[in-house]
Formats: structure tokens, sequence, C-alpha cells
């Protein structure tokens, strides 16, 4: 069975993501793996942001989360959910990896400010990873 990685990050758009992601796991006969990634606070580096209590308390809050909404998923098409700690981007990429993704679904949020010098996580997981990328946008009114 496919597997789609669904990113979800506490945005406005997030709503819109998990329910996209409902119907595309369903439409495509998919087991869903939902993650959220913990961005480390500024100071901190990989390893050191992993064994921060606070950075531990940010994921274990964020399983917690994933796990309420993915009892809205349907039970067959729902596999796990993972918190990742670094780079937002690198995490979704390496996921994708770790759980042989079919498909990952990102949202779109549009460019402003540093991100239309720098990009978006969502342009980044497209231009690095390995696997299919489907950025979500929502309708505009």
């Amino acid at each position: 069975m496919k597997r789609i990685l669904v990113c979800l990050d506490h945005s406005e758009r997030e709503t819109f993501v998990f329910s996209e992601a409902r119907h595309f796991a369903e439409r495509m006969n998919a087991r869903a793996v939902l993650l959220q990634v913990i961005v480390p606070d500024h100071g901190l580096t990989l390893p050191d942001a992993e064994s921060d209590p606070k950075t531990h308390e940010a994921a274990e809050e964020a399983r917690r989360s994933l796990a309420e909404l993915a009892s809205h998923f349907p039970k067959a098409n729902f596999d796990s959910v993972r918190a990742g700690v670094g780079e937002a981007w690198r995490v979704i990429c390496q996921a994708a990896e770790d759980i042989d993704a079919s498909f990952v679904l990102v949202g779109s949020h549009g460019t402003v400010g540093l991100e239309k010098l720098f990009g978006t996580t969502a342009e980044k997981v497209v231009r690095h990873c390995t696997r299919s990328v489907v950025v979500l946008r929502p309708s505009r009114p």
C-alpha cells in the first residue's frame, strides 16, 4: 500500500491541508503519516536541540496534537504520527525517505519578506525531496 507524508504546522492552513490529505489518501488508497516539525531555538544546534527539555516537550505535544487529529482520519487510510526536530525542509525530506513515501503533501502560503529571498519550506521540499511532492493551495475567493 502507498504511504503519504502529510506535513502539518499549526498554521492557518493546517485544517485545509488535513482535509485535502484525507481525500487524497482515500482516492489513492494510501495510508497517511502525519508529521509536524519542531524548529529548535536559534541558539541550539542538533543534537543539542534534540536533548533540550523544551524541544523534547514541544515534540511530545506535537505527537499528542497529531494523535488527536488522526482520530478524525479514516482508519483504513491512517498509518502513524511523527514529530521531527530540525530545519523543516530537511526533516520532511528525511521523513519521506524513512517511511518510503509515495507522495509528500505540504501546504503553501505564498512568499513574503525574507521568504522571497531564501524560499519557503514547500519550495525547498520540492527542490530537494526524492519523492513526489504535492503542494496544496487553498482556492482564492
